[in-house]
Formats: C-alpha cells, structure tokens, sequence
C-alpha cells in the first residue's frame, strides 16, 4: 500500500525524472520552478505561492491552500495532485476558496464545506 507522502513523490519524480531522497526530489522540484536555495519550508511556501498566485509566509496555510486547490481537505490528504504555474489564485473545481488567515470556506456548485 502506498502513503499519501509516497504518492505525492511520485509526482514530483514524475515532474524532475529524479530518482533521489524525498527531499532531493522536491529540491529539484523547486529548483526547476526557479525558486532561490533555502531550506524546504521555505522552498514550498514560495513554490505554492507560484502555483497559487499568493503571498502566504506560514508553510501550515501554504499547505493547507494547496491542498485545497487540488480538492483535498488537508495537506496530508493528498496522495496525488497536478503541478500547475501561476494560475488564476486557489480555484477549486467550479467553484471558489474564500480565507480570513485562520480558516478557509470552499465554495463548490452552489454547496460549501468550512475548512478550519
């Protein structure tokens, strides 16, 4: 049975034809988007700023938004996701993510799910 985590690097292998460490692999990852050399925190925050045209500054709402521009709920839910460039903010399917700093309403088909 593969994890959450596991399918999430294959992705990213997928993405950078690396075969390295989980961390490697998405340092290539970033590195291949052009984001500057730091550590992975702040790699992701700057990479999920550029899938998601935002400014976050914390890795937990980073996480948590990019997860939810791919459908899921939580950044540990994701067992596979699709990298994109600088699309048009957090959009979800048909619908749209609202956020206040501390929690995220995802509007959906004219149904909505509070994610906090």
């Amino acid at each position: 049975m593969t994890t959450n985590q596991e399918g999430r690097h294959v992705v990213v292998r997928a993405s950078t034809g690396t075969t390295r460490d989980h961390l490697s692999d998405w340092h290539a990852l970033f590195t291949a988007a052009g984001i500057a050399a730091a550590d992975w925190n702040s790699r992701f925050i700057q990479w999920a700023n550029v899938q998601l045209s935002s400014a976050y500054t914390n890795i937990n709402e980073a996480k948590r938004a990019y997860a939810v521009s791919q459908g899921f709920t939580r950044w540990q839910d994701i067992n596979t996701f699709t990298i994109g460039g600088g699309g048009s903010g957090p959009a979800v399917g048909d619908g749209f993510l609202l956020e206040d700093g501390t929690s995220f309403l995802l509007l959906e088909s004219g149904d909505f799910l509070l994610l906090e």
